[in-house]
């Protein structure tokens, strides 16, 4: 099991459709699996959310909220 799994992420309102997911789902998701090398988009992380939906978005349109 990764560190990175069943983390919470927050989504960065990068691009359109980004901002579309955050409007339709909220801006709050779980890593489903860690982040990756993908050939053509860098470094990738599928996410998940309560209701089933799942998506892969690149490392950069997400940070990781501190918990202090």
């Amino acid at each position: 099991m990764s560190a990175w799994t069943k983390r919470i992420v927050e989504l960065l309102p990068n691009n359109s459709k980004i901002r579309n997911v955050i409007a339709n789902r909220g801006k709050y998701f779980y890593v489903e699996k860690e982040p990756r090398i993908h050939p053509e988009l860098g470094m990738v992380v599928t996410l998940h959310d309560e209701d089933g939906y799942r998506f892969t978005t690149s490392v950069r349109n997400m940070r990781v909220p501190s918990v202090d």
